[in-house]
């Protein structure tokens, strides 16, 4: 009798695990593809003091059909030498608020399309910056299939439409606009 009671709860045991976990593997999102190339410029009256990185990571969600991307802020590196090499990442409070996180709306129907857009859509596009999230329209040319979207966009933000705020000792230098490119930054399907 009590080895059925325990053969029974091994059955039950074992049947929860299997549940679980193909659960658990039919819920694991897509990984990020990386790679792709940002380009963010903070705005002075007198010049651009523009930053890159290569480590743009982005992916495709197709629940919500948004593309998100996220930049660790420190990957942001000068592309003059006459540039501060930790003025991004003390603008964009890099210490507290690591990443630049943004999410564009991609509706299915641009990725069954299959071709590429002639003219950039303006698509919604959730930003977060310095902790703080807001919604603008920006400018995005699309190319994609079924396993991979390519796209890039040129668009600028004021740190003030964040209430975000600009370190003491860049006030006197920045504008608090940035601006912000990726050309052909991509997602590709991974099985």
């Amino acid at each position: 009798m009590y080895v059925r009671f325990i053969l029974l709860q091994l059955l039950i045991g074992f049947s929860c695990i299997v549940f679980f976990s193909a659960s658990a593997s039919a819920q694991v999102r897509q990984p990020f593809t990386g790679n792709n190339i940002i380009t963010v410029v903070l705005e002075s009256p007198q010049g651009r003091y523009e930053f890159k990185s290569p480590d743009l990571l982005v992916r495709y969600n197709k629940n919500t059909e948004q593309l998100e991307c996220s930049l660790l802020v420190n990957s942001l590196k000068p592309t003059s030498d006459t540039i501060p090499a930790s003025m991004a990442y003390d603008v964009l409070y890099g210490a507290k608020f690591p990443e630049l996180v943004f999410f564009i709306d991609v509706p299915e129907e641009i990725i069954r399309r299959g071709t590429p857009y002639p003219e950039p859509l303006s698509q919604r596009t959730n930003i977060t910056l310095q902790g703080i999230t807001n919604q603008t329209q920006i400018p995005v040319v699309f190319t994609a299939d079924k396993r991979r979207v390519s796209f890039g966009t040129n668009f600028d933000l004021r740190l003030d439409n964040f209430e975000a705020s600009i370190p003491a000792r860049y006030m006197p230098v920045l504008t608090g606009r940035l601006l912000i490119n990726i050309m052909n930054a991509r997602w590709v399907e991974q099985f």
